[in-house]
């Protein structure tokens, strides 16, 4: 998704949702140079994983404006905004609180049929891009690898939960939830 929305270093990037997706790029972000970051969330504690992996200012998604990004942000939007959940007011977010040129990745699906408003004179106004990403390349998955591996991005640290198979049911409640979990191992022994 960074590579087909042209991502470049020192641009302000808002994250809209803040589960392991968002989470992943967040610390991608961080990894490539962003400027400042900022995510949103509903959930306090998501809130928090955003700012251990990267997120220099973090929003309750209900309380996201382009005026707070603006204060924050040396009097500009976000150069480039991902929208990491399939909640459809976070479509919306984006679009209100991209800057002037900025890219907005669709990295998260909404359920299908979902549809949502597009203002046209707003989004021709002000020059923005819409992109999306499903699966990677096989260069992208590489890249992904390399990263892990030289610990630029720390999956290992988004693990919040170790469980054993049997209580598959748990780690999905947990998830379910969305609380005080991130990403669930299950162990087959």
């Amino acid at each position: 998704g960074f590579r087909t929305a042209h991502f470049k270093p020192a641009q302000s990037v808002l994250v809209l949702g803040s589960g392991v997706a968002g989470i992943l790029c967040i610390a991608l972000a961080k990894s490539l140079g962003a400027g400042l970051i900022m995510a949103t969330d509903m959930s306090p504690q998501r809130l928090k994983f955003a700012q251990k992996f990267g997120a220099q200012k973090i929003f309750n998604a209900q309380d996201i404006s382009p005026e707070k990004i603006t204060q924050i942000n040396n009097g500009q939007r976000a150069d480039f905004v991902i929208v990491a959940t399939g909640a459809p007011q976070a479509f919306e977010q984006a679009l209100i609180c991209a800057e002037k040129g900025a890219t907005i990745l669709f990295f998260a699906p909404a359920q299908p049929g979902v549809t949502a408003a597009l203002p046209i004179f707003e989004f021709w106004n002000r020059g923005l891009t819409l992109t999306s990403s499903y699966g990677a390349a096989g260069m992208d998955l590489m890249q992904s690898l390399t990263l892990i591996e030289c610990r630029r991005i720390a999956v290992k640290d988004m693990i919040t939960h170790h469980l054993k198979l049997t209580e598959a049911q748990e780690g999905f409640n947990l998830m379910a939830q969305a609380d005080d979990s991130l990403k669930i191992i299950l162990k087959p022994l």
